[in-house]
């Protein structure tokens, strides 16, 4: 069944948050829920298995080898502001990655 879900994820100069998500999630909005918490919402089908991604949340202005790879290699979800901040956010693949920081679980 095909359903649009929230994830909460972390902020900062470059955060990761990995989440389990169903295979072929789409996600189509990033910002603050009306409590103030940073999330990405996507479409999903609950049908299917989960997969690990990673949400990279990337100040403006902040530049290392990380960030630049997320960038290159990520798709944009969209920008928000929180409070003096904006916020550039990517999803990345977390293949071959450690699950051990795993925001939610599925």
């Amino acid at each position: 069944m095909r359903k649009i879900h929230k994830y909460p994820i972390k902020t900062g100069g470059h955060a990761v948050t990995r989440l389990k998500v169903p295979v072929g999630a789409f996600f189509i909005y990033a910002g603050l829920d009306p409590r103030g918490q940073a999330c990405v919402w996507a479409e999903v089908d609950t049908e299917q298995k989960n997969e690990l991604v990673e949400i990279h949340c990337i100040g403006t202005g902040i530049s290392t080898d990380e960030t630049s790879k997320a960038i290159d290699t990520g798709g944009n979800i969209g920008s928000f502001i929180e409070e003096n901040c904006i916020w550039h956010i990517y999803a990345t693949d977390a293949e071959g990655k450690s699950d051990d920081s795993i925001i939610n679980d599925g």
